[in-house]
């Protein structure tokens, strides 16, 4: 079954664990992602132009962050040009950039941070942690910086140190349902589910409109057995964005744990139209159809599935599982033809 794991202003690969379907391996998925700068980049343009309009009110005799109006002045060009190349997802032009504003003015905490994220987009994760950590040491008030860590060592798969980075970035921004979203994830990943189940519930809290948050808290529930609210927050999900197809599956794999398969193959089939290459999808709509004795579809349903990943093990079984079925009924209407193998 599909599952985020990844952080979602992050991108990565993450996968949701299986909800059991009697009788036959039960499928898995992994999701899209967000961009990370959406989050950032307002908030770092937002920097920009208060340091810009700060030095002009600040005058020549001032200077800021210990250094003299000139530098700073020098250290802003360099920058504004590192924001613009993070809004236009050119990373290594932003690496660049904020490489030269951090020569110039080496205690401006926001060039290490938005560099760290240049540099995680890149997947540069170890230069990623060591910006965001110097952007810590000088600013250890800052929220974000803590966030932008934790989402680096959870992409390496320290979920310990990433529970305790987003802990500090709720600490200093309480109101923040990204990290307790993203804290929730890391819980997950460490089979703590109660307090994923916590995370994810604040974060809703914080934000109701976050489909996201419910379709993670439904993994959670379906991975503790409890299928009618996970249905109830993936229908949530699906609600505040009818074209997330990862709930779509989520819900159709908690409608095959409680035998609807008419609802399932209705969710499947618009998980489909919506993410055609979904292998998972193909193979979860093909358990649903063999469970209806449509063997003809499910075979088709598990080629497909072969098709687009001709190593998935569950639609290999399951496909043989559906031709040694049919084998069956071919053999038993012989029977009632009066043929009798000799």
């Amino acid at each position: 079954m599909k599952e985020r794991e990844a952080p979602k202003t992050w991108p990565a690969s993450r996968k949701m664990s299986s909800l059991a379907a009697a009788g036959a391996v039960p499928p898995r998925r992994l999701p899209s992602s967000l961009s990370y700068e959406e989050r950032q980049v307002a908030m770092n343009r937002t920097m920009s132009h208060l340091l810009a309009f700060g030095l002009l009110l600040l005058g020549s005799s001032l200077a800021w962050a210990g250094e003299t109006k000139s530098e700073t002045v020098d250290a802003k060009g360099p920058f504004e040009k590192g924001v613009a190349a993070l809004e236009k997802r050119d990373f290594d032009a932003a690496i660049a950039a904020f490489t030269e504003a951090i020569r110039l003015d080496p205690k401006d905490p926001h060039a290490y941070y938005n560099r760290g994220i240049a540099y995680g987009e890149k997947g540069d994760l170890d230069k990623a942690i060591a910006d965001e950590s110097e952007a810590v040491r000088l600013d250890p008030k800052d929220a974000q910086a803590f966030y932008n860590r934790g989402l680096a060592y959870g992409k390496k798969g320290d979920f310990e140190k990433a529970i305790i980075d987003y802990s500090e970035a709720i600490r200093l921004d309480p109101k923040d349902s990204q990290a307790y979203y993203n804290r929730g994830l890391a819980c997950v990943k460490q089979g703590n589910l109660d307090k994923a189940l916590a995370d994810f519930t604040k974060a809703i809290e914080l934000d109701p409109k976050d489909g996201q948050a419910y379709g993670r808290r439904g993994v959670t529930y379906a991975r503790q057995g409890e299928t009618d609210k996970a249905l109830d927050d993936f229908g949530k999900a699906i609600e505040l964005d009818p074209k997330d197809a990862d709930s779509l599956f989520g819900r159709a794999t908690a409608y095959m744990k409680k035998g609807d398969t008419d609802k399932a193959i209705a969710d499947y089939s618009e998980a489909l139209r919506l993410e055609s290459k979904d292998a998972e999808s193909y193979c979860g709509r093909g358990l649903a159809h063999m469970k209806k004795g449509e063997l003809e579809k499910a075979i088709a349903d598990f080629t497909d599935a072969i098709r687009l990943d001709p190593k998935h093990g569950e639609a290999i079984h399951n496909r043989g599982l559906a031709y040694a079925r049919k084998s069956e009924q071919h053999l038993e209407q012989a029977k009632k033809l009066g043929y009798r193998p000799q």
